[in-house]
């Protein structure tokens, strides 16, 4: 197993599947297809600095496959990276109604934690510990830039 960091080259359709499989309802209301979602996803991927940039993702490569990938930044950065994403996507076409209620589901992060937007692993690769691998890759990645981690949390 390999882990390395992704590059704009790495986009293909098996990462937009991965991020999919992690939550189809949810990216297929914001989306309203797995195409539309893929197709942002080719868009944003090769963008430094869009929520869903190669730029803040690891990827495990086994037998020459993406088997699974973790998309993690400082949360100072989420803001950001939401808007240059929005930029790329533009409006949604999600009512106001229900925005609120999918933002209602997630947590605001403190700007000092770091952020995980995906953890996404291939169904072949799931329960061989990939997903701790990936978190602990990381976890390792935060404290190199700084972050100090007490409890699996960053203060």
């Amino acid at each position: 197993m390999l882990l390395r960091s992704a590059t704009p080259e790495d986009y293909a359709p098996r990462i937009a599947e991965l991020i999919w499989s992690e939550d189809p309802v949810l990216i297929g209301l914001e989306f309203q297809s797995f195409e539309g979602w893929a197709e942002v996803l080719a868009a944003e991927w090769p963008t430094s600095g869009a929520s869903n940039s190669h730029d803040a993702t690891t990827l495990a490569i086994q037998n020459g496959d993406v088997c699974g990938l973790i998309n993690a930044f400082p949360a100072s950065e989420l803001e950001a990276r939401m808007m240059q994403s929005e930029t790329l996507r533009g409006p949604s076409a999600l009512s106001s109604e229900l925005a609120d209620h999918i933002d209602a589901l997630f947590f605001d992060p403190d700007p000092s934690d770091f952020y995980i937007l995906d953890l996404a692993i291939h169904v072949t690769a799931q329960k061989t510990g990939l997903g701790v691998i990936l978190v602990n890759h990381a976890e390792a990645r935060a404290k190199a830039i700084g972050f100090v981690f007490r409890a699996g949390r960053p203060y």
